[in-house]
């Protein structure tokens, strides 16, 4: 990640801020100068390092985030509809957020809490420390705020929900949940900064809007017609598997690092 720019994010401008920033751009600096092997998670986060502190004398990769496919299990549709139906859920259209208390995806979410407001039969599920900065708002009836759990809730939450949201306008790095979506079979709507640095295809992997337009695009998501949504889960799912698993990504790494050193 760009430590500067998710701090600036996270600590605003008062006097205390400024001084802290300023000992974590020195700090960013002196390591993106001196260190021998530098590696990021996205391309753009190296060059906006170039763009901040100037040229460097390290080895620079690029080391993708990953999933670990073993934890995430994927659920076909037909199974999915079957567990929605099993937690009396049936009749619910369900769009799931995930994401830890950070910045942006605080921001994330008061961008949902306003699509719910606009979409009333959508029930628009949030799971992680991200909704315990939400605890004293009076949030729509269709927003559901699940915060910290265990995995095994978390995953039958990634297997009944009927889509995921990733409204990002910022931050730092790749994110995460767009790989846990992919790999949990879960058709995803994402803005285009949200989907940086994994290389899906629009209408293949998954949908992009600008954030203004989520409400109609997860409209549009919902009418998709069903074979043309299991083309999108199996597409997304093989990202994640020929190009996130995180043994894959480990063993490139190495062989990369290798070559080089």
């Amino acid at each position: 990640d760009v430590e500067i720019d998710l701090k600036v994010k996270i600590l605003g401008d008062s006097p205390v801020a400024k001084e802290l920033l300023a000992e974590t751009r020195t700090a960013e600096a002196r390591c993106w100068k001196n260190t021998k092997v530098i590696y990021a998670c996205s391309s753009a986060d190296l060059e906006r390092l170039v763009q901040l502190y100037g040229d460097t004398a390290a080895l620079l990769f690029e080391v993708p985030n990953g999933v670990s496919l073993e934890d995430v299990p994927f659920t076909p549709p037909s199974e999915r509809q079957a567990l929605k139906e099993k937690m009396g859920l049936n009749a619910e259209k369900v769009a799931l957020f995930m994401g830890s208390w950070h910045g942006p995806n605080l921001e994330a979410i008061e961008h949902i809490i306003r699509f719910a407001e606009k979409l009333p039969a959508v029930f628009f599920l949030i799971l992680g420390s991200s909704c315990l900065a939400f605890n004293d708002r009076a949030l729509p009836a269709n927003i559901g705020m699940l915060g910290v759990v265990d995995d095994d809730t978390k995953s039958v939450v990634l297997s009944l929900a009927d889509m995921a949201l990733n409204p990002m306008t910022s931050g730092s790095g790749t994110n995460l949940k767009m790989l846990d979506y992919f790999a949990a079979g879960l058709p995803v709507l994402s803005t285009a900064f949200g989907a940086r640095g994994l290389g899906g295809h629009p209408g293949r992997q998954l949908l992009l809007a600008e954030i203004e337009n989520f409400p109609t695009a997860i409209t549009q998501l919902f009418s998709m017609p069903n074979e043309e949504l299991r083309q999108m889960i199996s597409s997304a799912r093989e990202v994640a598997v020929s190009k996130f698993d995180w043994a894959k990504i480990a063993e490139t790494f190495y062989e990369r690092i290798s070559l080089k050193t």
